[in-house]
């Protein structure tokens, strides 16, 4: 395909918008963040990627959360799924903790998302996230005993070396009044 080919392609795409909070539209936007977060670094169409997840500003549905994190495929994105990352984090507390819980098991179950997994949930450990955290422990702890198993295996053998080593013990089913 030629560079003018591939120019106009991105041009039609960027003119096609789409807002993920309207449900008339979640199922086009959810549908095209995970094709175009299939893309390479350096290809034009990565920039269509980035406008996509630009569009979250966290009052979107579960189903754009998944599709976020869907979008994600490559093991080694070199920095690619930073903005992914900062749209996950914009949803409130009382959506990203049951929804991440709900959506790891099944996605940890292959090596090429725990390096993702670990980038996002290393937020938890942070002092600032301290509402995010309790989400997230109440969730595991209200999950089902075969989720909690994958998600805490996962935790603990980045707690010894890895992802949480400087928050060892904070992430635990635990929990908490939230409210």
């Amino acid at each position: 395909m030629g560079e003018e080919s591939s120019n106009a392609r991105l041009i039609a795409a960027r003119m096609r918008t789409y807002d993920p909070s309207d449900s008339a539209q979640e199922g086009a936007w959810c549908q095209e963040v995970v094709l175009r977060g299939a893309l390479k670094q350096g290809t034009p169409d990565i920039i269509r990627y980035w406008d996509l997840v630009d569009a979250i500003d966290g009052t979107e549905s579960q189903s754009v959360f998944c599709s976020l994190l869907d979008s994600m495929r490559f093991e080694d994105d070199s920095g690619q799924y930073e903005a992914t990352y900062n749209a996950l984090w914009s949803f409130p507390p009382e959506r990203f903790g049951p929804w991440m819980v709900a959506a790891l098991p099944s996605r940890l179950v292959g090596d090429k998302f725990q390096e993702h997994a670990g980038s996002i949930l290393c937020g938890l450990i942070n002092e600032q996230n301290k509402l995010d955290l309790r989400w997230f422990n109440n969730s595991l702890a209200e999950t089902d005993e075969a989720s909690r198993a994958v998600i805490m295996a996962f935790i603990q053998r980045n707690e010894s070396s890895g992802w949480f080593e400087d928050g060892k013990g904070k992430i635990r089913p635990l929990s908490f009044d939230v409210k």
